[in-house]
């Protein structure tokens, strides 16, 4: 399975993903460049940005077409 390909079924079991569920997980590093395939690929990705305590990341879903 490609790193896009485990993205996608990450995403379709747990509902969105994260840069750190990618890493522990997945062993991806550069999660916002597999988003970014999944897009050109056509798939709606959209990105919520999610804070707590004073920290700050992006959660990546699929949106509804």
């Amino acid at each position: 399975m490609t790193q896009t390909e485990l993205v996608l079924a990450y995403i379709d079991q747990y509902g969105s993903i994260t840069a750190r569920d990618a890493m522990l997980e997945l062993g991806i590093y550069r999660l916002a460049a597999r988003v970014a395939d999944l897009k050109q690929l056509g798939y709606n990705i959209v990105s919520t940005m999610k804070y707590e305590n004073g920290r700050r990341w992006a959660e990546y879903g699929l949106g509804h077409s």
